[in-house]
This record gives structure tokens, sequence and C-alpha cells, in this order.
């Protein structure tokens, strides 16, 4: 009696496309990391999702767990991305608060001087912190925000802590810290204002 031939695995419906689609993102993702790896690093740690080529091998898995820790681009542990209570974080919120009340200030001041309507559209420029690009609060966050340490972030421990813990160095200069500190402080705002957002129903 003839054997049955085993039926052949049926084809999903666009399964050759999407491999064919899988295969190039993969190519691409090889590509632009080798074009500039630094330039990869740097988007994967601005974006909440980024693309990825992930080893299924758990020992090759934890060596990329542990490599995308090291880069700042995954945040070691379980629980919120952004802890509220670091001491960054507290900074980020009371630089918001201080633009906030210097807003408010300027508009009750518009408001004596120049009449309702144009002191509500000077107030309106900045626009709803939540709703806003980040990139319109940029600024005036990183300005309230050295505003608030006269210049010199450095100078307060907990923030410098914040630097020595990521470059496990103690021997750069102030310079070198204010610059980390005010780099620090941005990607630290920028998770807030992501924050908000969500909390806002805006994505």
């Amino acid at each position: 009696m003839p054997r049955k031939r085993k039926p052949k695995k049926p084809i999903l419906k666009h399964e050759r496309e999407v491999r064919d689609k899988l295969y190039q993102a993969g190519r691409l993702i090889s590509e632009a990391n080798d074009l500039s790896p630094k330039a990869c690093r740097q988007y994967a740690v601005d974006m909440d999702h980024f693309p990825a080529m992930i080893p299924r091998q758990r020992k090759g898995f934890k060596e990329w767990h542990q490599k995308m820790i090291d880069q700042g681009i995954l945040t070691a542990g379980r629980g919120n991305v952004r802890n509220p209570e670091s001491p960054m974080s507290v900074a980020v919120e009371k630089a918001y608060e201080a633009v906030q009340e210097k807003r408010f200030r300027q508009y009750m001041a518009d408001q004596k001087q120049r009449g309702e309507k144009y002191a509500l559209k000077e107030f309106r420029k900045l626009g709803r912190f939540a709703a806003a690009p980040f990139e319109d609060w940029k600024e005036v966050l990183l300005e309230a925000f050295m505003n608030l340490h006269n210049d010199h972030p450095e100078k307060v421990k907990a923030l410098r802590d914040i630097v020595d813990d990521a470059t496990r160095s103690g021997s750069i200069s102030s310079a070198e810290y204010r610059s980390l500190i005010r780099q620090d402080f941005v990607k630290a705002a920028r998770r807030f204002s992501k924050e908000q957002k969500q909390l806002h129903g805006i994505y």
C-alpha cells in the first residue's frame, strides 16, 4: 500500500511578504548601525520604541540586554521608567513649576498693562505642556533648571552623583559635570513630558 505523503504546511496569507519585509528591516537596522552606532544609540535613548535585532538564544539575549542597559537605552530592574523621587525627576518638576509660575506672573502683568486679550494671546504661545511638542518647552525648562541652581548644578552633590554613577569617574572638570548634568536633565524632562502626555491621553 503506497505511503501517504505528508501534507505541505499551508502558507499563511501574506507570509512571504511579511518575511521579506522583516528581512529588509533587519538589513536596514544593520546598515544604520554600521553607518553611525552613536546616532543609533541616541535615537534609541530618545524614543519610546526603537527597532532592534534581539538574539533569541539565552546567552546572546543576556549579553544584548546588559549592553542596552549599559548604554542607557533600557532601564535596569522593574517598575516605572521615570522614578518621581529621584533627584533629577524632582529637579525637572521644580523647573516645570518655576516656568508655570513665571508664565502666570507675566500673564497678570500683561493683563494689567495691555489687557486680557493680549495677555491670553501671549500666555498661549508656549502651549499646554501636555499637548505641546517637548521641543517647544525644552529651552525654557533648561533655563529654569539652570536659574534654580545659579547656573552651577554641578555643585549639588545629588546631581553630581548621577554623573558619577553613569561615568564611574570622579576625575572630570566642573564644566564637564555641568554639561553632562544638563544632558541628563533634558532626558529626564523628555520622560516627564511623555508621562504627562500619557496621563492626558495624548500620544
